[in-house]
């Protein structure tokens, strides 16, 4: 069995969300793919414009700390971020389940990885009906022209 590849830490500078406002970064997984640009390889909660799988590159500053500077390439893939109205993220991950949908859950809000694929209508009309019936509300974090054009 080999090692799967070594994740470092990577921090993107973010506006502080609400209820936050201590946050100022947020930090992410990556995979080095060279000497200074990173594979993403979690899903964010709170960085606009990022996605799984997406390209940055990265420098450190004098302390050694880790940053993301600049995009190089998308994956392609939607992040969404959703936030049930009674914290129950385990209701919520099983709407999606139909459609094979990943991410990651933490303090009642879930940060969804979506590709762009043929589901797309359907993901959307969900997220739609919930936030109508008062279920959750969603914020799209990065999204691709395929969700916008769904």
């Amino acid at each position: 069995m080999t090692n799967p590849e070594p994740l470092i830490k990577i921090w993107f500078r973010i506006a502080p969300p609400e209820g936050l406002e201590w946050a100022e970064s947020e930090g992410l997984w990556a995979a080095p793919v060279d000497e200074d640009t990173v594979q993403i390889k979690n899903v964010p909660f709170h960085v606009p414009g990022v996605a799984y799988d997406d390209v940055v590159r990265i420098g450190a500053d004098q302390d050694g700390v880790v940053w993301a500077i600049a995009p190089v390439s998308s994956s392609g893939r939607n992040t969404i971020t959703v936030h049930p109205a009674d914290g129950d993220t385990t209701a919520v991950w099983a709407e999606f389940k139909p459609w094979g949908i990943g991410g990651e859950a933490g303090e009642g809000t879930l940060a969804l990885d979506i590709p762009s694929d043929e589901h797309l209508p359907e993901v959307k009309a969900v997220l739609t009906r919930g936030t109508r019936e008062g279920r959750w509300t969603y914020q799209e974090l990065c999204v691709t022209e395929r969700w916008l054009a769904a």
